[in-house]
């Protein structure tokens, strides 16, 4: 909105209202901590965790279905004669 009106950006900050009088506060950035890394490496973290999880699970999906489909095989050819 500053870009369009042409002005700088501006925070406001109410400290206190009495009334139709509004008493603002300066805004201090400096004690804003700057923790962009540590997010970065706690997301990326927790996706990794999740990609794995997530590989193991199918993983087990697969082999529970090749074992069904391995005893599934050897109940039916159990009734039949060797050739």
């Amino acid at each position: 909105m500053a870009k369009t009106l042409g002005t700088e950006p501006l925070l406001i900050v109410l400290k206190a209202s009495e009334g139709d009088q509004a008493r603002t506060a300066p805004v201090d950035t400096s004690a804003i901590p700057n923790d962009h890394l540590n997010y970065a490496i706690t997301w990326f973290s927790l996706a990794l965790v999740w990609a794995g999880m997530t590989g193991f699970l199918l993983w087990r999906i697969r082999q529970t279905a090749d074992l069904g489909a391995i005893e599934c095989a050897s109940a039916s050819t159990r009734g039949k004669a060797p050739s």
